[in-house]
């Protein structure tokens, strides 16, 4: 029998916390921030702009700052104030990013903080869903981000700072980096890897740097940044190309996202055959008329564009929005609300009655062009928007339109007409309206020779002659609403008369609870007309097979404007439904009740992308349990080396302590054995007498084998060794916080205190 000499059993174990030769806890929360702040630079692939940058970087600056500074006091080391210190400074910080007007002094709160604030979380949430990334900075998304970084920072610098757990401190830092992969893998760039990686390193080698790195330390860096460079092979590709803006209606790719064209080319059909359902409303008007959702002005021959505008980012269309332009007080106009949900249409613009009063439930990332009174987003969608918008339905009688008269020296942009424009167009124009010289007569008299007998509605492109679109269109006198308002527009603009072009959608078809559905085959275009004191009018030079009756304010200008119609003969072409006088729509405008329980369009979205949600979610699940099972392993591997009965008697040693350090029992390295287990078995002792005991046995064991000779001849039996483990990890459980029961399991400490 030979004599082994043996190390002494804490001589393998990690200093606490705190001891002399680590890294110091202020130190260790400086580099947790800049991990932070190295890592939420990838945020910058879910936007187009740098905005976001300044209030995301200053809020984890102060945050680490706080934690800093109460940690570099030893009197405060342990007391836990850190982390209330830095959730304070992150509110304060939140505050003075969303809402400082709010505010005393700009991050003070007050009591409209509270409200103020909601409402730019609520804009956030809604920006997410609504949002194509990469998309432009808003408050409400930035504030998102800056407090999950908040969070991501209190957590990394708690697991570093005070747990000394820098290596499953790199498990939040790569949920963080996750965020913009999921949204918008193809934005990440090398250098927003090399960052995050670099940050997630100075923070492990920060730790370490009065200390040996051991190889756990290695093995979770290399799996943590083999992660980070392999998820996005793993994740299902994501498209965020920027979508055609001449593309009309769904692209036949099996998409469940409408997109209308707001580039009318003279040669193609605004709308389409397809009948899905693009969005529903309730209106306090009996008839409402068609919802607009952007005007085009520019025309060069064969298509028609809107102006370029600058997003006035304090123009937001839920604070309300100025008097259309160009309307007096005189002429009839009442106020009137409509809810709208959107089912399946996608715009950077939202559809609303002309003219909108303000909008509500939108957020304020919705924004008005003071011009022309279009509502556009900041960065956001229509997609599965419900709101509500306040408008004038403004009547203006013949009377008020005759008697407007020109304005020939303002809105000269709105009379601008190609050079090479067909002669044939504008000597049409001036046919049509032969001596007439009121705008309003003219207006008229274009108007009824559209809609009059000569002319058709047809779904098929006019045929190319050579001479122009919209010659072909006047010698076939057969198209759609995109040649027919078209043509009146510019005959107008060619009179002298301001004019530009409304896309939207007609009102679509009744239902039987009140509600309107709009479908893609309601696509529409229209002309509107300025005049002085009415501002802009609406017309319809579409044949009623189309678009229903003209506006009532359109056909009065003399006693023989009676127009001839064709909606009288029948039409397979779609058509408006119009409620008849004693069908009534009293309904106002609030939320719509749905017979189903589920969103047809919202459920296909979803189902296309379950797979990626379900492996966003597994990924994480693994991600949060990696420790666990980390620990469990070890565990495992441990006892299967057991070969003898010294072996066991160690493993089962190394495992009382691991368990111990587990549930935050401290274990005085400088003890005995005997002496360093007590506070073990005086905690089991409250529990189980007999695990109490059985504690006592396994350090009887351990200090045979570590200090007595080696046993040659006793049989290992690792299964007994496992079982008092077991016991004792059982009672340790029944005796601990729920706390500490939780961070045992998921963040067992002994997986992060030193070398076995």
């Amino acid at each position: 029998m030979s004599t082994q000499t043996r190390m002494s059993p804490a001589a393998s174990d990690a200093p606490e916390a705190g001891t002399p030769g680590e890294t110091s806890a202020a130190a260790l929360s400086l580099l947790a921030g800049l991990a932070v702040l190295a890592t939420s630079m990838s945020f910058g692939a879910l936007f187009d702009d740098l905005r976001w940058l300044p209030p995301i970087a200053a809020t984890i600056v102060t945050v680490t700052l706080a934690g800093a500074a109460f940690r570099a006091i030893p009197a405060l080391l342990h007391t836990g104030l850190a982390v209330l210190v830095q959730v304070v400074a992150g509110g304060l910080s939140i505050i003075a990013i969303a809402v400082p007007e709010s505010a005393v002094l700009g991050f003070l709160p007050t009591t409209s903080t509270g409200t103020a604030l909601w409402s730019v979380l609520e804009s956030g949430v809604q920006g997410i869903y609504q949002t194509t990334s990469p998309a432009a900075s808003t408050t409400g998304f930035t504030t998102l981000l800056a407090i999950g970084a908040i969070v991501i920072t209190v957590v990394v610098d708690g697991l570093s700072s005070d747990i000394r757990a820098a290596k499953v401190a790199g498990i939040p830092l790569l949920l963080m980096y996750l965020l913009p992969m999921v949204i918008n893998g193809d934005g990440l760039r090398w250098w927003h890897f090399a960052l995050a990686a670099a940050g997630y390193l100075i923070l492990l080698c920060g730790q370490y740097a009065a200390t040996r790195i051991d190889g756990t330390a290695v093995v979770a860096a290399v799996t943590a940044l083999v992660l980070a460079a392999a998820i996005p092979g793993l994740l299902p590709a994501t498209t965020n190309a920027p979508l055609d803006p001449r593309r009309l209606g769904n692209n036949g790719s099996g998409t469940n996202v409408t997109v209308i064209n707001p580039f009318l080319d003279l040669r193609d059909n605004l709308a389409s055959n397809d009948n899905r359902d693009v969005l529903s409303y309730r209106s306090s008007e009996e008839s409402p008329g068609p919802i607009r959702i952007v005007t085009a002005d520019r025309f060069d021959g064969e298509v028609w564009e809107p102006s370029t505008v600058s997003i006035d980012r304090q123009a937001v269309a839920e604070d309300g929005l100025p008097t259309p332009p160009g309307l007096n007080t005189s002429i009839e106009a009442s106020q009137e609300s409509v809810y709208i949900r959107i089912r399946n249409l996608d715009q950077d613009h939202l559809p609303a009655p002309y003219p909108a009063v303000r909008t509500e439930n939108t957020g304020r990332s919705w924004v008005y062009d003071r011009d022309t009174l279009n509502i556009l987003g900041d960065g956001v969608k229509t997609s599965f928007l419900r709101y509500s918008v306040d408008y004038l339905a403004v009547k203006p009688t013949p009377d008020d339109l005759l008697a407007a008269g020109y304005q020939s020296s303002a809105l000269s942009e709105y009379t601008e007409l190609p050079r090479d424009l067909p002669k044939v167009v504008t000597d049409t124009a001036r046919d049509i309206v032969g001596d007439e010289t009121n705008a309003y007569a003219q207006a008229v008299a274009l108007q009824r020779y559209f809609r009059g007998p000569d002319f058709t509605y047809t779904t098929d492109a006019p045929p190319d002659g050579g001479n122009g679109a919209l010659a072909d269109f006047l010698e076939t006198k057969a198209g759609y609403c995109v040649q027919f308002s078209s043509a009146m527009t510019v005959m107008a603009r060619s009179l002298g008369i301001p004019a530009r072009i409304a896309v939207g959608f007609l009102p679509g078809e009744q239902q039987p609870n009140d509600s309107w559905d709009v479908t893609l085959e309601d696509a529409h275009a229209w002309p509107e007309l300025y005049f002085p004191g009415v501002g802009w009018t609406r017309f319809e030079p579409t044949p009623g097979t189309q678009s229903g009756s003209a506006p009532e304010w359109t056909t009065g200008a003399t006693s023989d404007d009676e127009e001839t119609t064709t909606t009288t003969e029948p039409s397979s072409e779609p058509s408006a439904s119009e409620p008849s006088p004693s069908e009534s729509s009293s309904a106002p405008a609030e939320a719509e009740s749905d017979s189903s329980s589920t969103d047809p369009a919202a459920f296909a979205l979803w189902w296309d992308q379950w797979w990626r949600l379900l492996a966003t979610v597994i990924l994480i699940g693994v991600l949060l349990l990696a420790p666990a099972l980390l620990r469990a392993l070890r565990s495992a591997r441990r006892w299967s080396k057991v070969r003898t009965w010294d072996e066991q008697a160690g493993i089962a040693w190394r495992e009382l302590i691991d368990s111990a350090r587990d549930y935050y029992i401290r274990i005085d390295p400088a003890s005995t054995p005997r002496a360093a287990i007590e506070p073990v078995v005086a905690r089991v002792n409250r529990h189980d007498a007999a695990t109490a005991e059985a504690a006592r046995h396994i350090v009887a064991e351990f200090e045979k084998s570590a200090y007595g000779a080696a046993s040659e001849t006793r049989v290992a039996e690792p299964a007994l060794g496992r079982k008092d483990i077991a016991a004792l990890r059982k009672a340790l459980q029944a005796t601990s916080s729920s706390w500490h029961r939780v961070a045992a399991f998921l963040l067992p400490r002994s997986l992060f205190g030193g070398r076995e």
